[in-house]
């Protein structure tokens, strides 16, 4: 839920600093003479402050050394500006897993122990708040003929990427802005998954939840309240539907023609110029033709999605059903469990396999495969590859198992065009390249865990194999 951010943070001794974390940093200068090239305050023209940069991870590191001469008195101060995204370095650089609030713990753990910080110390500036909802629809279709407006701001096409692919769209406001994308697109998913998520570039605009240290974001009803604001934003999302056939209805003129001119973001660009008043009574009736005449409420389906997400990753469970773990005195893999946010192993006289409710078990049963522990179950808890930081758990592939074998029950349920009138979604295509080597990278760590719910197929064999080796 929790995604990107940007952190301050006061440095008392800075090469203390640099040699605790091993961090190397750049700072620009002159080549000719080696003098480090700063900046000259306009202030007061004796101050300098030098910019060094660096990197931590996934996290861009920048340092600001500023020498203050007043009078007699000098002066040195640094201050540490950390920028990046919780979700994605947890995960390694992606962020289309699902990310709640236990593993958001860890990350923050992970971060301020590396770099030795106190998170009540770390004073956010910036804060992205986002969630990744599985549609019955192409999100691309959804996004380029059905997104108009974010209340009074149309919603404008990303920049190309490198693959000259526009995966969005983004509405941008004083104090923060709304983005929609395809996330399936910017991976090469094999599902839909379109994300929905809201930037703060002003803290002010979170002010009343009482949100400002890194700290804050282990408390876990601030982050709770926070999730409404994702919520909140979409209800002033304006959406179109693209399957009503406004000439084909009984209806007056004046209905008809904003029926048609309304899925146009132009229309209410210049409606709401000209005449403000006249722009929220036509939004008002354009909302309520669509929930009456469309073939679906797509805002009202799209809000349950992001609802029952959001659900999911505030839920208080450990969702960790089995995983290996390299112990430090043994060389096989043991069970792992979830305590107060760190992975350690359980005790052999304290395990009981347990079967799922309503699925036979591997020694009574004959059912093929067991149902994913975890809760609210998503294709996009499954999709591999994925690798994570290295003090954080690090999804991989048993090194028995195939990665292509995982694609097994991850299909994404066919598509309801009788429901959204949308195009059906694309199957994405993905290179058997790209996962040899991901499957390479994984069989040549030392060390890893087994975290999260696999595919359903390989449940069966996670189990039998911890039972031999006990």
């Amino acid at each position: 839920m929790v995604d990107g951010v940007k952190i301050f943070a006061k440095l008392k001794d800075f090469i203390a600093f640099k040699d605790k974390t091993g961090i190397q940093f750049s700072v620009p200068a002159n080549v000719a003479t080696g003098e480090l090239i700063g900046r000259r305050h306009k202030s007061n023209r004796n101050n300098y402050t030098y910019t060094h940069k660096g990197k931590f991870e996934h996290y861009r590191l920048t340092v600001l050394e500023t020498h203050n001469h007043k009078n007699s008195n000098n002066s040195v101060s640094y201050n540490l500006f950390i920028e990046g995204s919780l979700h994605k370095n947890y995960f390694g650089g992606k962020n289309y897993q699902r990310f709640n609030f236990h593993l958001l713990q860890n990350e923050i753990n992970h971060l301020c122990d590396r770099l030795d910080l106190d998170p009540h110390q770390c004073i956010i500036q910036n804060l992205e708040i986002g969630v990744n909802v599985n549609t019955p629809f192409d999100p691309k279709s959804f996004i380029s003929n059905n997104l108009l407006l974010h209340s009074t701001v149309p919603f404008e096409d990303y920049l190309p990427g490198e693959n000259r692919l526009i995966i969005g769209r983004f509405a941008r406001h004083a104090q923060h802005s709304v983005k929609c994308y395809n996330k399936g697109l910017q991976y090469g998913l094999r599902y839909p998954l379109l994300r929905f998520e809201e930037r703060c570039i002003k803290m002010q605009y979170l002010s009343k939840y009482k949100i400002r240290t890194l700290a804050d974001l282990s408390d876990y009803e601030k982050v709770k309240a926070i999730s409404q604001i994702v919520i909140n934003a979409w209800d002033k999302v304006l959406v179109c539907d693209t399957g009503i056939a406004p000439k084909d209805l009984n209806l007056p003129q004046k209905d008809r023609e904003l029926l048609i001119g309304g899925c146009y973001r132009d229309y209410w660009v210049r409606l709401h110029k000209n005449n403000r008043q006249l722009f929220s009574k036509q939004r008002t009736r354009f909302k309520r033709l669509t929930s009456v005449y469309g073939k679906a409420t797509m805002h009202s389906l799209i809000r349950k999605l992001i609802v029952d997400e959001l659900a999911l990753l505030l839920e208080t469970g450990t969702f960790l059903p089995c995983a290996e773990y390299l112990h430090e005195n043994a060389g096989w893999n043991i069970l792992t469990n979830l305590v107060n946010c760190k992975i350690v192993p359980v005790s052999s006289d304290a395990i009981s396999i347990e079967s799922p409710q309503g699925v036979s078990s591997p020694e009574t049963g004959s059912q093929e495969s067991l149902t994913p522990c975890m809760p609210g179950y998503r294709p996009h808890d499954t999709e591999l590859p994925t690798s994570t930081t290295p003090s954080a758990t690090k999804l991989c592939t048993p090194r028995n198992i195939q990665p292509s074998d995982l694609s097994t029950n991850m299909e994404p349920s066919d598509p309801k065009d009788e429901v959204t009138g949308l195009e059906p979604m694309p199957e994405y295509q993905t290179t058997g390249e790209y996962d040899r080597k991901q499957a390479e990278k994984h069989e040549s760590q030392e060390a890893t865990i087994l975290v999260g719910t696999y595919a359903r197929n390989q449940s069966n064999w996670l189990i039998k194999r911890f039972l031999n080796k006990v």
